[in-house]
């Protein structure tokens, strides 16, 4: 079993989703990656050694958003989940806002099964051709953990804006949905 931790959005609120980590790993338990869609990037790397004791070798895989100006990053990664061949991106060059479809077709075109995106600040879970996951906005406090055992896929949507808050919380689950 994979466990994967998916962030967006963060927009400045790094120290307050640092407060948030234990509670997410008590509901998660052991992670085995994160995914970070953009839009905080700075503020994501500064936190990413606290995040990365939540598992062992954890996968970690980065993109810019559209508010990361000279940020050091791609706008676009394609990722392996334990044989889920999965395209990262922050969403804003395939206009989301408007459709996913240019993101479908573009992970597709890599032979994806998931794509993992940003920018709408509103989470998302969509099962296709393409499992399509967006974690809504860190800095709003949702969040998304990606489930991924023998070759089948879940993602539960996350509040952890309580936790956020006061580092203590429970993070609250909105819903699960099964992507493949």
């Amino acid at each position: 079993m994979m466990n994967v931790l998916l962030l967006s959005d963060l927009h400045g609120a790094g120290e307050s989703l640092r407060r948030s980590l234990p509670s997410i790993q008590r509901m998660a338990g052991k992670l085995d990656g994160c995914l970070f869609m953009g839009d905080g990037l700075n503020d994501f790397r500064r936190i990413l050694p606290d995040i990365r004791r939540l598992g062992d070798r954890m996968v970690i895989q980065d993109v810019v958003g559209n508010c990361d100006y000279g940020a050091d990053a791609p706008h676009t990664s394609l990722v392996n989940l334990s044989g889920v061949r999965t395209l990262v991106t922050h969403g804003h060059r395939y206009h989301v806002k408007h459709s996913l479809l240019t993101l479908e077709m573009e992970a597709l075109q890599h032979d994806c099964l998931l794509a993992a995106y940003g920018h709408t600040h509103v989470q998302d879970a969509q099962p296709g051709r393409v499992a399509l996951v967006n974690p809504g906005s860190a800095g709003s406090g949702k969040a998304a953990l990606l489930t991924i055992q023998q070759g089948e896929g879940n993602v539960t949507m996350l509040d952890i804006s309580a936790a956020m808050r006061d580092g203590e919380s429970p993070v609250k689950i909105l819903s699960q949905t099964i992507l493949f």
